[in-house]
C-alpha cells in the first residue's frame, strides 16, 4: 500500500518503506506525538509516523527536494496520497546545525536518517548566505564531517526532545567494531536500542 514505487515523491535516497516503519517504531510514533525530521528529504520516515498517527514536521537543507515539483511531487502530496495531510504541520528550509525553530518548541521525537558520505555527504549553508530560509532559490553550502553532523544532531536532540523523548537514527561504522565503542555521547541521552543492516562485508548501519 505505501510502496515507493507508486508513491507520488520520491528521491534516490528515500527510505525504504519498511526501515521507515523500524523508524515509526522506534520513535513510539502514534496519536497525538510530534515528530521532527531534520534532514527529511521526500519525507518517507515521516509518512510512516503520519501513518501511525503521529503529526510531522519535517526540514531539509535541500530547496530542491523541500520544493518539489508542484503541484504532484511534493511532501504534501505524500501525505495527501495516503489520506492523511492533516498529520503535516509543515515542511521548512532549514540547515540542521542552526535550526530556525520557535524558542522552547519541543518534539516527542526526532527522527532522521542523515546523509553521512553512502549515497549523500552532508552539508551546512555558506557562512556567506544570510536568511536563507527566506530564500527562492538553492543556497551554497559547504561539507562538514560526519563527527560534526551527529554532534549537531545529539545537541538538537538534547534541547528540543520532550522528557523521555526518543532520537532515532542511522549510524555507519565498520561491521569489525563494536557499536558501543564509536557511538557518540551525550550527557542528555541515553541507549535504548541499536539494530545492525549489514551493507556489505566490511560496512554496516547501526537504527540507533
Amino acid at each position: 500500500m505505501l510502496s515507493l514505487s507508486s508513491r507520488n515523491y520520491i528521491g534516490t535516497t528515500s527510505t525504504p518503506v519498511l526501515l521507515s516503519f523500524f523508524f515509526a517504531n522506534q520513535a513510539l510514533a502514534g496519536p497525538g506525538k510530534l515528530i521532527w525530521d531534520p534532514c527529511c528529504g521526500t519525507a518517507s520516515i515521516l509518512v510512516a509516523c503520519g501513518f501511525l498517527g503521529a503529526y510531522c514536521f519535517g526540514s531539509d537543507i535541500d530547496w530542491k527536494v523541500i520544493h518539489g515539483s508542484p503541484p504532484n511531487k511534493t511532501i504534501q502530496s505524500n501525505f495527501d496520497q495516503y489520506s492523511i495531510s492533516d498529520r503535516l504541520i509543515g515542511i521548512g528550509l532549514m540547515d540542521m546545525s542552526h535550526p530556525s525553530l520557535r524558542k522552547g518548541m519541543k518534539f516527542d521525537a526526532i527522527v532522521t536518517d542523515p546523509p553521512y558520505g553512502i549515497r549523500e555527504g552532508s552539508r551546512k549553508v555558506h557562512p556567506n548566505e544570510q536568511q536563507y530560509e527566506n530564500q527562492s532559490h538553492a543556497v551554497q553550502t559547504i561539507k562538514v564531517s560526519v563527527g560534526h553532523l551527529f554532534e549537531n544532531l545529539f545537541q538538537i536532540a538534547a534541547e528540543r526532545l520532550v522528557i523521555g523523548g526518543r532520537l532515532v537514527f542511522l549510524f555507519p561504522c565498520s561491521s569489525k567494531s563494536n557499536i558501543q565503542d564509536v557511538l557518540p555521547q551525550h550527557k542528555c541521552l541515553k541507549l535504548v536500542d541499536v539494530s545492525e543492516e549489514c551493507l556489505s562485508s566490511r560496512m554496516s548501519r547501526h537504527l540507533v
